[in-house]
């Protein structure tokens, strides 16, 4: 699975051959949880985030999820959140 999606991110989050654009949160959540096969309520099990929560943040009503929520969501699956300079042309760790 780690191969299969890209654990860096920077202007765009990359999952196989997909690339996304960081305001689009719904769409990375979904993807991620949906690659896993993981439902609801294992995302929030390992999370820590209410069931609550994450439907809004894939439903997309209206909310806006936080750098915070969006991270403990990450992390729960396996990734992080990184922040890179836009002029770095690679991740250095």
């Amino acid at each position: 699975m780690q191969d299969m999606l890209s654990k860096s991110f920077s202007a765009h989050f990359i999952a196989g051959a997909k690339r996304y654009d960081m305001l689009n949160t719904r769409e990375i959540i979904c993807d991620c949880r949906d690659s896993l096969k993981w439902t609801r309520v294992r995302l929030s099990e390992k999370s820590g985030v209410s069931i609550d929560t994450i439907v809004k943040v894939e439903k997309k009503r209206g909310h806006n999820v936080s750098v915070n929520i969006f991270e403990k969501l990450l992390n729960a699956m396996g990734y992080e959140l990184k922040v890179v300079r836009k002029d770095m042309k690679e991740f250095v760790e």
